[in-house]
């Protein structure tokens, strides 16, 4: 839920550089090449269409689809994970 949260209210481009800057090397333990994010598109209309209030991200679930999968599958989480934590 965190997640979902995260961008709620803040479509700003200052906000976004925030994460950037503190959120988005914890999603690595190696080091990032420093120029992906500046070759890296920022459209804050769709982030905000997306995460905002009322945004997809708040009501899409895939749980009733999880059983149409029909070729073995490995469901990975991890404790560490930033974005979708156990």
């Amino acid at each position: 839920m965190a997640r979902r949260r995260l961008f709620e209210g803040h479509g700003d481009l200052a906000f976004l550089e925030a994460w950037r800057r503190i959120a988005l090397p914890l999603y690595t333990r190696t080091a990032r090449d420093p120029d992906v994010m500046r070759r890296a598109l920022t459209n804050s209309q769709v982030l905000q269409a997306f995460a905002g209030p009322g945004g997809e991200d708040h009501s899409f679930n895939l749980l009733c689809d999880l059983a149409r999968v029909c070729c073995p599958t490995l469901v990975m989480g991890g404790e560490e994970d930033p974005m979708t934590p156990i």
